[in-house]
């Protein structure tokens, strides 16, 4: 704060630079709250279908602003605050999605960087024209986090309180329970399966420290008590899937084709068994979930980018990695240092989400490179 005023802005697509809506708020509890955490037979039908409402409902509600969401777009935005402002060169630090409008700037404005850090960093070729092979990335990184942190229960059982040395068991059995007889919240919303998975996909972000911790929510949940695990997605958490869903439709071009649809979604629901059936199966919310829609969507893309990605020019652009990341890959950080002219990786080793913020070492590098560009 000594040598920068700090900026942040609205997105398109988001709260003050115009909300996406979608589904409404009754819709999306409707949605997430008779989803299941180990889904039936018909779940992947279930899910297309889900996918195709969810793409009518943008189209119906957001119709005029869908096609100008995409991040090429964005950039551009972000090219103009730096005018406004009166500087010559963009200082950025983005985290998670962040990185990739990052990427975006950098591909078109090269010159214009000073200095750029890129936290949980995409692979952006990937992310944008493969989609199917990126999601398999992240359904294999979130079910290696959440299967680590389930073999430390089984390695310490005094430590973290749930499962008694078989927490995997533990925790499938949990699901099965609190789907066939879900927890009625304070809300008059029932806690399901479901919502212990998608409650577990965001909280496994905060890293080992937090272990413990989801322990004792793991076993409270079990206990039918108050856990923080059990708390049904609200209607922030709407504004925000509305919006994450569609800026992604935007950005990514899926294959169009059913069959692959159902092949793809299925084989990568399966291949991540902890959490990948609840969330690759279950109605459109985070990334795992995208395909369904994203494959119906009909609006034109042109604000999507379609580039290089190589940012020839630019000055050096700092890529963080955490190597057990459950969101973002780490390879996903590693290819991008490597696809920039002038990408240098830093590595984090460790769990959780993004780097910077969560260790000394990093955040004195990050801070030294942004202040004074060594």
């Amino acid at each position: 704060r000594d040598t920068f005023d700090v900026v942040g802005y609205d997105m398109r697509g988001v709260a003050r630079s115009g909300q996406v809506e979608c589904w409404n708020d009754q819709e999306y509890a409707a949605a997430v709250d008779t989803a299941r955490g180990v889904p039936g037979p018909g779940a992947l039908k279930e899910a297309v279908r889900q996918g195709a409402d969810f793409a009518r409902a943008c189209r119906e509600r957001s119709g005029q602003i869908l096609p100008f969401i995409g991040t090429g777009s964005n950039a551009q935005d972000l090219d103009l605050l730096r005018r406004a402002l009166g500087e010559e060169t963009l200082s950025f630090y983005g985290r998670s999605f962040g990185s990739y409008v990052g990427t975006v700037y950098a591909a078109q404005f090269p010159r214009r960087v000073r200095a750029m850090v890129l936290d949980g960093a995409y692979d952006p070729r990937r992310y944008a024209e493969v989609p199917y092979a990126y999601d398999a990335g992240q359904f294999a990184a979130l079910d290696g986090a959440v299967g680590r942190f389930l073999d430390w229960c089984a390695a310490d059982p005094t430590a973290c309180g749930f499962g008694e040395g078989r927490p995997r068991q533990a925790f499938e059995r949990l699901k099965q329970d609190l789907d066939a007889d879900p927890v009625i919240t304070a809300s008059g919303r029932p806690a399901t399966g479901y919502t212990l998975a998608y409650r577990l996909m965001f909280n496994i972000n905060s890293g080992r420290e937090v272990w413990p911790y989801l322990g004792q929510a793991l076993r409270a949940a079990q206990l039918r008590q108050g856990s923080f695990l059990l708390s049904p997605p609200s209607p922030a958490s709407f504004d925000f899937l509305n919006v994450n869903t569609a800026v992604e439709c935007a950005d990514r071009t899926y294959p169009g084709s059913r069959l692959l649809l159902g092949a793809m979604v299925g084989a990568q629901a399966a291949s991540a068994p902890l959490l990948g059936p609840a969330i690759g199966l279950g109605p459109p919310t985070y990334d795992h979930n995208h395909a369904p829609t994203c494959v119906q969507w009909t609006t034109e893309h042109p604000s999507r980018y379609e580039g290089s990605y190589r940012a020839a020019g630019s000055a050096p652009v700092l890529v963080l990695g955490t190597t057990g990341d459950p969101d973002t890959p780490y390879q996903d950080a590693v290819a991008l240092a490597g696809t920039l002219e002038n990408g240098r990786l830093l590595t984090f080793a460790a769990e959780g989400h993004t780097a910077y913020n969560r260790s000394t070492c990093v955040s004195t590098l990050v801070e030294s490179y942004l202040a004074t560009l060594a």
